[in-house]
C-alpha cells in the first residue's frame, strides 16, 4: 500500500443511507481525480467519476496498478457489467423487499442495483 500512497492521495467516507463505501483518489502522476466504490455487503468494487453522486453514478475502468491491490479480496465490476440492464431472471434470488426497492427507485442496471443509495 505504501507504493500506492506515493502515487495517490486517498479520501474515504461513507454515508449511512447508502450501501457502499466511497474512496476518492487523486492520481498525482496524472493529476486526475476519481473514486472507488466498495459494496458494503458483498465483495464488489468499481470505479466512478469524481462527479458521481449516490444515485447518478458514471462508471469507469480502473488501472491495473490499482486493481492489483484489491482483486485478491474483492471482485472488480467493469462499466460494461454495471451498465447492463437487469431482467427479472437476474433478480429471482432477491427478497420481495429488495425487488420492491428496485421498482420504487426505478433501478434498471446492475450498477444501479449493486451500488445504490436506498439500502
Amino acid at each position: 500500500m505504501t507504493a500506492l500512497r506515493n502515487l495517490f492521495t486517498f479520501w474515504y467516507y461513507c454515508d449511512e443511507s447508502i450501501n457502499f463505501y466511497r474512496v476518492e483518489i487523486l492520481d498525482k502522476m496524472r493529476n486526475l481525480k476519481f473514486a472507488i466504490l466498495f459494496n458494503a455487503q458483498y465483495r464488489y468494487y468499481c470505479g466512478v467519476t469524481i462527479e458521481s453522486s449516490w444515485m447518478k453514478l458514471s462508471f469507469i475502468g480502473l488501472d491495473l496498478k490499482i486493481r492489483n491491490h484489491f482483486d485478491r479480496e474483492f471482485e472488480f465490476l467493469s462499466p460494461v457489467q454495471l451498465n447492463q440492464v437487469a431482467n427479472s431472471e437476474d433478480l429471482k434470488d432477491l427478497s420481495k423487499t429488495e425487488i420492491d426497492q428496485i421498482k420504487y427507485w426505478n433501478s434498471r442496471s446492475f450498477g444501479e442495483i449493486i451500488f445504490n443509495g436506498f439500502d
